[in-house]
């Protein structure tokens, strides 16, 4: 019965010069290793390790609602009001009791799940907005000697829409430079909202307007000392109405 066989090994080959070594330690009695085989347990070097990636915290922030304190938002964000308003003295100001709806503050690298939500509808959610997000007053209204109250604020920074409404007028004013007045109801009046001073133009008489909504930026146009926002509130429109304190009417309608 034939059996399985074994392929005959094939005779190893030398090189020349290889094969004339070889034959001449035979003929002097000497015998000669095999060329050593490759250690295959040798263990590659490890690769350098690459330097680990620091993950930078994410930043968080909350948008200042109508209601809202320094105090009551440190609470919900887990810091203390101390260092919250550290944070964030350039956006707030002066008085840490007087936050703006609108305003930005930084709360943390992580916001504890009970922080205070952000509104998803944006400036929009509150029914009246302050037209500036920082609100530093440097002169009051004084009635008929200053009928509105003039903003600190750099050049070109934005203003807003205090309510819903509809442009006015919108073009140059004797001593205002530039103005925009904004007409809206509330509560079944008409009221005006006047800004003034900007140097440029962002919206037209006639369009419609929502609260919120960025409608001027701040700028030193007209009769004025410095970059400032100077503005009017009329209760019964501008011309048949009267001028009231900004500041006050704000903060009854919930807007400071």
């Amino acid at each position: 019965m034939p059996g399985r066989h074994r392929k005959p090994k094939e005779p190893i080959k030398l090189a020349p010069a290889v094969a004339a070594v070889a034959l001449s330690a035979a003929a002097a009695g000497v015998t000669t290793a095999p060329p050593a085989a490759a250690d295959t347990n040798i263990v590659p070097a490890p690769e350098e390790a690459s330097s680990p990636v620091t993950q930078v915290p994410a930043v968080t922030t909350y948008e200042v609602v109508p209601g809202d304190c320094v105090s009551e938002i440190a609470q919900h964000v887990g810091t203390s009001t101390e260092a919250l308003y550290a944070a964030n003295r350039d956006t707030i100001g002066d008085d840490v009791d007087l936050i703006f709806p609108g305003q930005i503050l930084v709360t943390g690298s992580a916001v504890p799940t009970t922080s205070i939500p952000v509104p998803t509808t944006g400036r929009h959610a509150a029914a009246f907005q302050a037209p500036l997000s920082k609100m530093s007053v440097s002169q009051a209204f004084k009635g008929a000697a200053h009928r509105g109250i003039d903003i600190r604020a750099e050049v070109g920074t934005p203003g807003y829409a205090v309510a819903d409404g509809t442009v006015l007028l919108s073009g140059p004013a004797s001593g205002f430079g530039l103005w925009t007045v904004i007409r809206s109801e509330v509560d079944g009046q008409t009221v005006d909202f006047v800004y003034g001073h900007m140097d440029h133009l962002l919206v037209s008489k006639g369009e419609h307007v929502s609260v919120g909504e960025h409608i001027i930026d701040t700028g030193t146009n007209g009769v004025v000392t410095g970059p400032h926002l100077h503005f009017e509130v009329w209760v019964g429109g501008r011309l048949a109405g009267s001028p009231v304190d900004p500041v006050t009417w704000l903060a009854d309608h919930g807007a400071l």
